[in-house]
């Protein structure tokens, strides 16, 4: 199946000069948007396919399915216009092309969000317990940062290749490390978030068994102070 660039060039056999200038303009101005269009689908599918394998639960399928259609929207114009070329210039073919580009759009506009959406709930309880670790327990605290840190940058930057993919998991890795380590997704945890708020911790919270078996045990009591709500 000839590509939009072949079927340009056969458009200099056209006789008309100017019939020929006018079609080959609208060619290549289908053909620049088509570009952009094909490394955004591509760039979609493999960050899809990398990003579950990091992060199974994360829903792509919006994404890929958007993709496929931006495909087969493709397809559809390739072969209207191997069988006339001519037809660049009809209304109904640049609606194509519009619907092509806009499933490509929207196919890498869904990988981002998918994929920031799956990070941001690996991260966020934790990142507000940043600087309260790093305090507390200074060694593990530097640990924590550093995890959220290269994770919370990794947002809104999918990885695209094995070897950022690879990176990202580490990081992914060294956060669940360092949570365990810590005790944090327990009762001290969210004893931890609640005194990080500006509500605060309630009273009661400090006769949690674990709670206060945590504090002795990273000898925190001298850390915390009471004060009326």
């Amino acid at each position: 199946m000839a590509t939009l660039v072949e079927l340009k060039e056969r458009l200099s056999s056209l006789p008309d000069k100017r019939k020929r200038a006018e079609l080959g303009a609208t060619f290549a101005a289908h053909l620049g948007k088509v570009l952009v269009s094909r490394q955004k689908v591509e760039r979609a599918l493999t960050v899809a396919s990398i990003a579950e394998e990091i992060l199974p639960s994360a829903g792509h399928t919006e994404a890929k399915t958007r993709a496929r259609k931006a495909g087969q929207q493709a397809v559809r114009l390739q072969k209207k216009l191997e069988a006339a070329p001519e037809s660049i210039c009809e209304t109904s073919v640049d609606h194509s092309f519009m619907i092509l580009n806009d499933h490509a759009e929207a196919a890498w506009r869904e990988c981002n969000a998918a994929w920031e959406k799956e990070l941001e709930a690996k991260v966020k309880d934790w990142a507000i317990l940043v600087e309260v670790m790093n305090r507390l327990v200074p060694q593990q605290g530097g640990r924590l940062r550093t995890a959220v840190s290269a994770l919370q940058n990794a947002k809104n930057k999918p990885p695209g290749s094995r070897a950022e993919a690879s990176q990202i998991e580490n990081h992914l890795k060294d956060l669940t490390d360092i949570v365990a380590k810590l005790g944090l997704k327990g009762a001290f945890g969210q004893f931890l978030r609640a005194a990080a708020s500006q509500q605060g911790a309630g009273s009661k919270d400090l006769l949690d068994p674990e709670v206060q078996e945590k504090i002795n045990q990273h000898k925190l009591w001298n850390v915390f102070r009471v004060k009326f709500s």
